[in-house]
Order: structure tokens, then C-alpha cells, then sequence
């Protein structure tokens, strides 16, 4: 089992490495110390070693920004698996859902299964858009936006979810070239998972994955409703 800088004698690691700690400590003796202790593991890797034991993955190194667009259904359940996939491996996560409220499964049961790991940031009335957007729901929007940054700057997650982001750019409910620049600036170790129909142009190109959920066929042009437990 490899502990936080050093395998252990004669242990084959998770990333295919076998060493011995006689052979780490000839090592070091032979190469200058700083070349060393870069390929220790980072005091970040040490912490989510400890939570949850040497044989979880690592935390990501290089963070990506994924996006989920599309009419067709799937976006936001998408975001919740990367969540729990996250979750999973002793990450932390910041969740923000822009224009929701409705209580949901998805939310209750990140909440529950958390583990102190997610933090998440919801701002909504309830209300409908009906042409051009309130000055309330702006304001709820950007509130939103502003609690983001400082959650990211607090607690430096390592996986980013921001649900509808795309639909509340589209509404003017958040200023495009401000998220753009946030995205352009993230911490590199920041994953970041972005969700919503008619996606502009540029948060594609900003994007390093861009998914496009196609709807071929949907219950809901037959007049379904939203089914709890499916849809929320």
C-alpha cells in the first residue's frame, strides 16, 4: 500500500509502481531533493489518502470543463452521476443549481450521502420566466453566481457543478462574459460540469468536452408530466 510519499517494501501501487523502501531510500540519496519530492504525493493527495484508504484514486491534477447541452433529457442527471462519482472517491464538490427550487431527489440524496464532502447553492422563487427576466430573478441568479465563488474560494473543491448555467446565460439571468472568464481563470485542479440547453457558441469553445443530448423520442409530447422520482 502506498502511504502519503513513500511505497511500502515491495508493494505493487495502484499506478503499476513496485518499490521498495530501501530502493526510495537509495533514491533519494542519489537525485537533488527537490527532483525527489516532486514525485511525492501532494499534501492535497495526502488528504484524500487518509479519508478514505491508499487504494482510492488520487485527486485530479488537471481539471476539465464538461458540458451537457442539448434538448434532449439527461443534462442534470449526468452532472448528479459525475457528483457521485466524485463523492465516491473523497472529493469535494460544490453543486449549484441555477433556477431551481423544487425539492428533488437528486438534491436529498446528495445531501444524505455527502459526508460533509458537497456543498450545495440553490436560489430560486418558484417562478416562471415569462419574456424577459425580473429584476428579482436576476438578482437571485447573480446572488448565486456571487455565493459560487466564494464557496470556490473557501473551500477548494475539486469538481465544480453548475446545473442550468447554460439557460441562465440565455435569459440574461448571468453575464456571459463573466462566467467565460471564470472559467478561463478556474484553479487547474478545478473540474468543472456545466449543464443546459441551447449552449452559446462560446461556452462550447471553452469547453475541452461538449455532449449534446439529441431527443429522438419523449413521453413528455405525449403530455406526461414530470414524475417524481424520475424527473426530480
Amino acid at each position: 500500500i502506498q502511504a502519503c510519499g513513500v511505497p511500502s517494501d515491495g508493494v505493487t501501487t495502484s499506478y503499476g509502481v513496485v518499490a521498495s523502501y530501501g530502493s526510495v531510500k537509495q533514491e533519494a540519496q542519489n537525485k537533488p531533493k527537490a527532483k525527489f519530492f516532486s514525485n511525492r504525493l501532494s499534501q492535497r493527495e495526502c488528504k484524500a489518502q487518509e479519508r478514505l484508504g491508499s487504494s482510492h484514486p488520487m485527486p485530479i491534477r488537471q481539471g476539465f470543463i464538461q458540458l451537457y447541452t442539448g434538448d434532449g433529457k439527461g443534462k442534470t442527471t449526468a452532472a448528479v452521476g459525475q457528483t457521485l462519482r466524485a463523492l465516491g472517491n473523497g472529493l469535494q464538490v460544490v453543486f449549484v443549481q441555477f433556477m431551481k427550487s423544487v425539492p428533488s431527489g437528486e438534491i436529498d440524496m446528495l445531501e444524505k450521502c455527502g459526508g460533509g464532502l458537497i456543498e450545495i447553492l440553490r436560489e430560486w422563487d418558484d417562478s416562471f420566466i415569462i419574456g424577459n427576466p425580473s429584476e428579482k430573478q436576476i438578482a437571485m441568479s447573480q446572488d448565486l453566481w456571487r455565493k459560487m465563488l466564494e464557496a470556490v474560494e473557501t473551500l477548494k473543491p475539486d469538481l465544480l457543478v453548475l446545473d442550468e448555467v447554460a439557460v441562465a446565460i440565455g435569459y440574461g439571468l448571468l453575464n456571459e462574459p463573466e462566467v467565460l472568464g471564470f472559467l478561463k481563470e478556474k484553479p487547474q485542479t478545478l473540474e468543472v460540469v456545466l449543464t443546459g440547453q441551447n449552449a452559446s457558441d462560446a461556452l462550447m469553445a471553452a469547453s475541452d468536452l461538449v455532449t449534446e443530448m439529441k431527443k429522438v423520442k419523449h413521453y413528455y409530447d405525449k403530455g406526461v408530466m414530470a414524475r417524481r422520482g424520475i424527473e426530480y
